[in-house]
């Protein structure tokens, strides 16, 4: 789905990925599987009604999602463990400011590490630093891999990504989420370090795979980030609704009608 404008003064960007039938984004998550379990004729309720459902199943950490604390954990011992989530730990709503930085011109090599100097370079371009409580989204420019599973997070797949030094830097701000258009916010040589920082350490949730190419062609100064997770208890992440709305912040009746407006299948 494209941008949508939601009032006359606020554009709203559909940020994730639809979620179609045998996606397997990241090559260790369980693929999307969607199939009826019931179609039009198979039950029937009184003289002209018929009704279908289905059933769906899939890895969390597939497709458009955001990870909860309970994702990474700290050994400290044999089975002695410290993470900041558990069973009863459910993902909140987000909906707070957001900034987008920009990397894909730096980003021009198999797994490369976004640095503190990259860092400090597209925040100076953009003018402000995202700071607590808000979400950073982190541009690469991978998502030109997106439809092709094995490119985008297949196990050859090498798609660049924050080093630690960036994880601990936006970390230690109190940022409320990092999200990023890559299956995993880090490269495969950092080992989890990174998210070890940010969901054990500084308490910052992980968004991945998430579009972000139409509101870097828009490129507004900041955004309302709405994530909307489903209640799972204890799931180590969700499938995300992800939207952001350009101008100035977002009210609950723009958001309402963002969420009408995007109602329908994204693209």
């Amino acid at each position: 789905m494209a941008a949508v404008t939601a009032t006359d003064e606020k554009t709203v960007f559909e940020l994730s990925h639809p979620i179609d039938h045998g996606r397997k984004s990241f090559h260790r998550s369980v693929p999307f599987l969607h199939c009826y379990s019931g179609v039009f004729g198979d039950v029937r309720r009184g003289d002209d009604i018929t009704v279908a459902s289905d059933v769906i199943t899939s890895g969390l950490h597939n497709g458009t999602h955001i990870d909860a604390f309970c994702h990474v954990a700290t050994i400290l011992g044999d089975q002695d463990f410290d993470s900041r989530g558990g069973p009863d730990e459910v993902i909140p709503v987000l909906w707070t400011r957001a900034a987008l930085l920009d990397f894909e011109e730096v980003c021009d090599g198999p797994a490369y590490q976004i640095t503190l100097d990259d860092l400090a370079a597209v925040e100076e371009k953009r003018g402000w630093k995202v700071g607590r409580g808000e979400v950073a989204l982190v541009r690469t420019g991978w998502e030109k891999m997106w439809g092709n599973d094995d490119e985008f997070g297949g196990a050859e797949a090498r798609p660049p990504g924050i080093s630690l030094a960036v994880a601990e830097e936006l970390g230690g701000r109190g940022l409320l989420a990092i999200g990023t258009d890559t299956p995993t916010l880090e490269t495969v040589t950092t080992e989890m370090s990174v998210h070890q920082a940010l969901l054990v350490k500084a308490g910052v949730y992980i968004i991945e795979s998430l579009r972000l190419d139409e509101l870097a062609a828009a490129d507004p100064d900041f955004v309302t980030f709405i994530g909307l997770p489903l209640v799972m208890p204890g799931a180590t992440a969700s499938p995300l609704r992800a939207l952001a709305v350009a101008g100035s912040d977002a009210t609950v009746t723009d958001v309402a009608e963002a969420l009408f407006t995007a109602g329908g299948p994204a693209r």
